[in-house]
């Protein structure tokens, strides 16, 4: 190893052993295990501030229910009645911190604390029991066990053989002895509230520590250094992977803690171990696992200039695209005249309230975020280059392990560019150009011929050279492009070009996006001749664009139903409000793309909702105009959000007809396996085994009183408890509803990925290296991007000519089950006409 070789490595053990140190659990399993505040200094010393206040009340709770005249005493205060109160509120403080950081819902945290609580009191009987076996247990599970749980469950296991044991409390106690110590701390301490997310049915609650103590939090290191990710880029290419528990950084510690495959069962694993062992045979890896290494070869730099530009934006609190908002909103003031409102007046005013509470506490935890990824990239500016490292989701799925990645939002990505540079010169550069025209998309002219946006980017070229020269004076024109930062370092790529001249090494790598990458393959597996031109699977003069398909589709649908008299009024004056706001391709594209992965009516109203309502809502909140929303309440935003939904959803089952046949199969397949006590069991066209397992819960309602800091008083609530459902052998039963639900998105991004890695192996035997992949996505520099947009289509082709998904999906169905027959009846989705060979005479199925 060269002196240099030698120097990068020494630094990135240094880089490793600071991400060792970082958080009081630091080598725990899983990167979410660093959220644990509890153990932070910081954090630590606002439980102990609050300590006194709630073990007081909790006290005074238990005394009184004993000292009242009448009535029979509460199971409660029967079973905390011999606990310190000051253990009591440490324990119930300690958790709910926890449950703050890693956005535990409220159930998870009042069961947590009453198990603790139960720890307890089962310490406490085995103290009564025998004080020297205790003692004796007590630094014996100390010392070999740094986990509460697991000195816990050791504890127990050495007083069993002394002859001590205690019954288990049911999940109900729990939650009953865990109330007062919540509803304490929700009143007293003065850190803590509930924030209240509703979705259908059911009211999801989550612990949120209050604005003023998180801000004063913001301010000290040691809470900056919690929030950093444990994992980070590399300076040195990352480990390759020669096994399932590799892992990519140097050092040992670190790299146990980073699988190959993320959530991976036990059964996937010994899978994944034969490829590996049988790969070895022939003096290779698995080929899922070369692509991965090729992933992490890939060396990267961090593009200075369009770091500075993005810190002036935030500095300058500028609002464009999806770039998080650093302005916090004013919140309103106690209203002297409440009792003169009227109930709605009232409810108003706690709406308002609580939007504006939350849109603050989203925009401190971008603040957080930015200064993270800010430091981030201004450590890794220094370098002349980096790595990323990578692994796979169970599905096979590529992703970097680090939390700084390009697979983020735009101004994120925008900051990441490829070390090795190659020749720019003009029998490449239009697929810069090609590029800058798709990243802004003025006047959609990415759905336009490849010539188009060439003609588009010559018309705007000198628009495009001033950036170059003074790209703040340039704003106006840069922010407005569909993807800002990333357009932005486009531009500053061409200007640097323009300026040096044929030769000019190019880092910015053109990407080549799929168009509806679910559709897509649904329309390949299918032969669906149909559905495969609506997503540029078949050649055309002009790109197809199946979201405006949609959208043109409802529209019709809208103004038909805005015309049709013998309708409701009400549903006419919904189609006529629809008609007036003048819904675009980009409100519908979320539909359209998640139908693939088994969306449903719900769902679409959910990401109707949050991408125009919430919008919406922003605009009314930041105006400095008063504004009302144009949907009126939130009660009519959900009722208009409704009817819109059921409308797409209607229209998207006719535009995408070969999907919706395809996973009605997929789901009869996962359903009867399921009805079977058996996961989902498939492999991918790369020899990725996947396995789908989900298991069922028994669920179980406790009602409790739960304390309000709106209404200042206590108000019944409903705490669901789950526990694992087995058969007559103790094994968890197989979830049938998750499994048919899940079953479509998880082929489907099994096949997308290993079309990806496919890709992948086929760049590097054409001697081409660098790359940056996300998932449908494909970039190299323009210099390859002829090669890229050949090899890209043929290997999608390659994927699905003479091998059909389906039949591969219903025989490993078949094979699994104890009774093959009990599918026998299960067609095959009918296949149309699609020639697959005009995939790759395509231009833009992937472009």
């Amino acid at each position: 190893m060269s002196l240099i070789d030698k120097e990068m490595l020494s630094q990135q053990l240094k880089l490793e052993s600071q991400m060792k140190d970082r958080g009081q659990e630091r080598f725990n399993k899983r990167q979410q295990k660093q959220k644990y505040l509890s153990k932070s200094e910081s954090h630590h010393q606002v439980i102990l501030n609050a300590l006194e206040v709630v073990s007081k009340q909790i006290r005074l709770d238990i005394d009184n229910e004993f000292k009242k005249g009448s009535g029979r005493v509460f199971l409660w205060a029967t079973l905390l009645k011999d606990i310190d109160t000051d253990t009591l509120a440490y324990i119930g403080l300690n958790e709910m911190m926890d449950c703050a950081g890693n956005n535990s819902t409220l159930t998870t945290c009042v069961t947590n604390i009453g198990r603790r609580i139960e720890a307890e009191v089962w310490a406490e009987g085995l103290k009564e029991f025998s004080k020297p076996t205790y003692k004796a247990i007590q630094e014996k599970v100390t010392k070999e066990h740094s986990k509460v749980r697991h000195r816990l469950k050791a504890a127990k296991t050495i007083a069993s053989f002394k002859g001590f044991t205690k019954k288990k409390w049911e999940l109900k106690n729990c939650v009953t002895a865990a109330m007062p110590v919540v509803n304490a701390i929700l009143e007293f301490s003065k850190v803590f509230y509930i924030h209240e997310e509703y979705s259908k049915n059911k009211t999801v609650r989550h612990i949120r520590i209050f604005g003023d103590i998180q801000e004063s939090l913001n301010n000290n290191q040691e809470f900056m250094s919690w929030q950093e990710p444990m994992f980070s880029a590399m300076l040195i290419p990352p480990r390759p992977w020669e096994s399932i528990n590799t892992g990519c950084y140097y050092d040992e510690a670190l790299s146990s803690l980073v699988p190959l495959v993320k959530d991976a069962t036990y059964d996937q694993k010994q899978f994944i171990k034969r490829d590996f062992d049988k790969a070895a045979l022939a003096g290779e890896l698995p080929h899922y696992v070369q692509a991965v290494n090729a992933l992490q070869e890939v060396p990267l730099v961090i593009n200075t200039r369009v770091l500075e530009l993005i810190e002036w934006s935030w500095d300058q609190g500028k609002q464009l695209g999806k770039f998080p908002n650093s302005r916090l909103l004013e919140e309103p003031q106690r209203l002297d005249n409440w009792k003169d409102l009227t109930r709605v007046e009232q409810q108003r005013h706690v709406s308002d309230c609580k939007k504006i509470r939350q849109k603050n506490d989203e925009t401190r935890c971008n603040v957080i975020i930015m200064d993270r990824d800010l430091k981030t990239a201004k450590d890794l500016s220094v370098y002349d280059k980096f790595y990323l490292p990578w692994n796979l989701d169970s599905r096979g799925r590529v992703y970097p392990v680090s939390a700084f990645n390009y697979h983020r939002d735009d101004h994120i990505k925008a900051m990441f560019s490829l070390a090795n540079g190659t020749a720019l010169c003009d029998e490449s550069d239009e697929w810069l150009m090609i590029h800058i025209a798709n990243l802004g998309d003025f006047g959609k002219v990415s759905k336009k011929s490849l010539e188009d946006r060439v003609a588009w980017f010559k018309e705007n070229e000198s628009q495009i050279l001033n950036i170059l020269v003074d790209p703040q004076l340039e704003y106006g024109f840069w922010s407005e492009a569909d993807k800002p930062f990333q357009f932005l370092a486009a531009c500053l790529e061409w200007g640097s070009y323009r300026l040096h001249g044929n030769g000019y090494l190019c880092s910015i790598a053109p990407a080549l996006d799929a168009s509806n990458s679910g559709c897509q393959h649904y329309s390949a597996a299918s032969l669906s001749e149909d559905t495969g031109k609506l997503v540029n699977l078949v050649p055309t003069e002009e790109p197809q664009d199946v979201y405006q398909t949609l959208v043109d589709k409802v529209v019709l649908e809208l103004q038909a139903m805005s015309q049709d008299k013998s309708l409701d009024n009400n549903k006419v004056k919904l189609a006529n409000k629809w008609l007036d706001y003048g819904l675009t391709r980009k409100d519908l594209k979320t539909n359209c793309m998640t139908y693939v992965y088994s969306s449903v009516e719900y769902g679409f109203y959910q990401q109707l909702f949050k991408q125009i309502m919430e919008d919406l809502e922003d605009k009314v909140l930041h105006s400095k105009t008063p504004m009302v929303h144009p949907f009126g309440s939130f009660h009519e935003q959900t009722i208009a959000a409704k009817f819109l939904a059921k409308i797409s959803y209607r229209c998207v089952q006719e535009v995408l007809e070969s999907a919706k046949e395809g996973m009605e199969f997929f789901k009869e397949c996962a359903g009867a396996l399921a009805e079977d006590g058996k996961p989902m069991f498939w492999r991918t066209p790369i020899n990725f085994p996947v396995i789908q397992k989900y298991t069922r819960w028994d669920t179980k309602k406790v009602k409790v009183y739960l304390y309000d800091r709106v209404l200042k008083s206590k108000r019944r609530s409903v705490f669901s408890l789950k526990a694992d459902l087995t058969d007559a052998r103790s094994k968890p039963l197989i979830d049938r509803k998750k499994s048919r639900s899940g079953i479509s998105p998880n082929v489907i991004h099994s096949m997308d990925s290993s079309h990806l890695m496919a890709t992948v192996l086929e760049l590097k035997k054409h001697g081409i290296n660098d790359f940056m992949m996300i998932h449908d996505s494909f970039a190299v520099p323009p210099k390859h991007s002829w090669d890229l947009f050949h090899i890209v289509r043929q290997t999608f082709v390659n994927q699905y000519d003479g091998w059909c998904l389906y039949d591969h999906i219903y025989k490993s169905t078949q094979q699994q089950l104890s009774d093959p027959d009990k599918i026998k009846d299960l067609k095959i989705p009918k296949k149309g006409s699609l020639d697959l060979v005009q995939v790759a005479q395509s231009d833009f199925c992937f472009a």
